[in-house]
């Protein structure tokens, strides 16, 4: 074995040693790997963010909620990504991604960013949902003005939020 072989070998054994001490290098959770696959706030707007993490029941909830102030008007759109069950996943198809239920409710279907999302206005807001994997449902809701509702899915990383186990 080479002397760097066996350096790069002795320097990540460290380096997974720090990681299980206490007050060495933390472990980012599920959540926070998860959130780290939305988008940052566009130019112009601010974001606050919630993370759960139940270690029990081992499902996982990022939600994200985006706003702009101008004018004594405030916009805002929400994203809430979170791990799901085979009946929780089953229940979001059911409500979001049932060809009749969003035709009649006069939505759509959309391809963005490589997702298959059912877009549907409810109250003049728009909503748009997909599922990642049979693992993750994303939810993006809360904003009066598509092309926002849009500028936040391109800019989610899918493919990040694919990955996370």
């Amino acid at each position: 074995m080479s002397l760097r072989l066996a350096s790069t070998a002795v320097f990540a054994a460290l380096v997974t040693a720090a990681s299980a001490v206490p007050g060495g290098a933390a472990t980012k959770t599920r959540g926070e790997r998860l959130a780290e696959a939305l988008p940052a706030p566009l130019s112009g707007w601010t974001a606050r963010e919630r993370i759960e993490d139940n270690t029990k029941t081992k499902q996982v909830r990022v939600q994200r909620v985006y706003f702009k102030s101008e004018k004594d008007e405030t916009s805002e759109i929400s994203i809430v990504l979170r791990s799901e069950t085979k009946a929780t996943l089953k229940k979001r198809r059911d409500t979001f991604l049932d060809e009749k239920v969003v035709k009649a409710k006069k939505g759509e279907f959309r391809t963005i960013a490589g997702q298959r999302f059912s877009i549907l206005q409810i109250k003049g807001e728009y909503t748009a949902m997909t599922v990642v994997k049979d693992r993750y449902t994303v939810l993006f809701f809360g904003t009066k003005d598509k092309s926002i509702l849009y500028a936040y899915i391109i800019t989610t990383d899918f493919k990040r939020i694919e990955g996370i186990r």
